[in-house]
């Protein structure tokens, strides 16, 4: 009798308890589970390989017996396949990280911040990098191919409202005008006749 096991990662056939002879050998298929590849066998007790294949994708075994033993399927996760994604801060910002990063399917994190008197934008992508949330400046970043990452950001507008006092005079520009912050300008008060 020869138990037939797997790691949990995928599964035999056939499977469990078999009768396997000395003479008339028996052939073990070990099929992975989504994300796992095959690995190798282990045979204990009176298990006897006659033959051996391995894949990536399966293995199959081929075994006699002289007494009662077990065989086991160990398989392994398929490595991620990694590409070089560049993450770009634009200007008047910086990124985290920075530079070429080695990014899969599984990403990584990325922070922008802005520079004084500047906000987080947004994120663009070209190849195949790809970003969870666009418009956030905390976000995660995935690949299925090279590619770039750059965060935007925009100036901090304000609004500042010019008026003048008891009609004595008139200033320009006047009202409500929407201005950056860190631009500067000029305010001109023109007194009325009197003032």
């Amino acid at each position: 009798t020869v138990t037939i096991n797997n790691d949990g990662h995928g599964t035999t056939s056939p499977s469990g308890e078999q009768t396997v002879g000395q003479v008339t050998s028996t052939t073990i298929t070990a099929t992975p589970s989504t994300g796992y590849q095959f690995h190798s066998w282990t045979c204990e007790g009176g298990v006897v390989k006659v033959s051996e294949s391995n894949t990536t994708e399966q293995g199959s075994i081929t075994i006699t017996a002289t007494a009662t033993g077990t065989v086991t399927a160990n398989f392994e996760p398929i490595p991620e396949t990694k590409y070089d994604v560049e993450i770009i801060a634009g200007a008047n910002g910086s990124v985290s990280p920075s530079g070429t990063q080695q990014v899969g399917e599984s990403g990584i994190d990325i922070e922008a911040t802005a520079n004084d008197n500047y906000q987080f934008s947004q994120w663009t992508t070209t190849g195949g990098a790809t970003v969870a949330n666009a418009n956030s400046a905390s976000t995660t970043v995935t690949a299925t191919a090279a590619g770039t990452v750059t965060a935007h950001f925009k100036e901090i507008i304000r609004t500042i409202t010019v008026t003048c006092n008891a009609n004595h005079g008139t200033v320009s520009p006047s009202s409500t005008t929407a201005g950056v912050v860190t631009a500067s300008g000029t305010i001109t008060a023109t007194p009325n006749a009197g003032y």
